[in-house]
Order: C-alpha cells, then structure tokens, then sequence
C-alpha cells in the first residue's frame, strides 16, 4: 500500500512539478534567445520593393502557398542594401512601396526581421503557466518527508 502511495506521489510530482518547471525553464531561455537578438540587431525602417511566390524546387507537388518579401533599407553609410525576410505561408500584410520597420543583423544584412523580431508571448506564457503550475504542483504534494 505504501508503495503505491509513493508511486502516485512520484507520478504526481513529475506532472506536476518537474515537467511545468521544465516549460518555465525553456520559456526563460527563449526570452534570453530573443532578448540577445534584440541586443545583436538594429532598428531601420525599410520599404517593401517586392513579395516573391516561393515554390517548391524539388518537383513535388505545391500544396501550400508561401511567400518572401524583399526589402531596401538604408545602410550605416547611407548607401540603400537589400534583404529577405524569412519565407512565410500567409501573404505578407503589405503592398510594394510600403514602408516597415526593420530589424536588421550587422553581421547578416541580407536577411531582414519584420517588426521587432520573433515574439515575446509564448515565451513569457511558458514561463508564467509553467511556474504556477510548478508553484501548485508543490503546494499540492505538501513537505518532502
């Protein structure tokens, strides 16, 4: 009887303790992931020049749409560069002509990152549900004996 209590308390405390921790725990290296990227990359307004229809190179057949926008910014010397955004599966939200604010890497300046960059809310969800979770969990289990 003791082993089963002891069993389910096992069971209880990895669903509820060590696999939320474990969300929290990424949810806080995917913050610190987007928080380098912010420190890595500068802000630029850029203006759309086009938005390509990718399809596929391997002959396959295309089940999906997807698509790339490029854009022209200006450079750390005034000079206009050139860059890609990363390839998307919904038609971009603007038009040719359109100007957007950029991210861009020093290091990279051919690819461009829309907006600010990747998203803050899924990271901060995991780090949030996961602790309360985590927090509950612990709560629930009661002190270690």
């Amino acid at each position: 009887m003791i082993e089963a209590q002891s069993g389910i308390k096992i069971a209880v405390v990895l669903a509820f303790v060590a696999l939320p921790a474990l969300i929290t725990l990424l949810g806080v290296a995917s913050l610190n992931k987007i928080a380098r990227f912010q420190r890595r990359t500068a802000r630029v307004t850029g203006t759309v020049t086009n938005i390509r229809l990718i399809r596929r190179q391997d002959g396959k057949p295309d089940e999906s749409l997807r698509y790339q926008t490029e854009f022209s910014y200006p450079g750390p010397t005034g000079e206009i560069l050139h860059g890609l955004s990363a390839i998307q599966t919904q038609m971009p939200k603007f038009s040719r002509g359109d100007t957007v604010p950029l991210r861009i890497d020093p290091a990279n300046p051919d690819r461009v990152y829309e907006g600010d960059g990747p998203s803050k809310t899924r990271a901060l969800a995991m780090v949030l549900i996961g602790g309360c979770i985590a927090v509950a969990g612990m709560l629930a289990i009661g002190p270690v004996q």
